[in-house]
């Protein structure tokens, strides 16, 4: 349990930092353009179309 926990903290950070979530988890833009692809590479594509 403690590692599912781990790897929770870990991704949400990440999806801070990305601009995807903000500091209390709330699903931002990209967050939510992010769930429309579907590619499996959607954290780098949603990057690629912001910057």
């Amino acid at each position: 349990l403690q590692k599912f926990r781990d790897e929770l903290k870990n991704r949400s950070r990440v999806l801070r930092r990305l601009g995807h979530i903000d500091a209390d988890g709330v699903v931002q833009l990209k967050g939510r353009a992010a769930c429309l692809i579907d590619t499996g590479d959607e954290l780098l594509v949603t990057e690629l179309m912001f910057n």
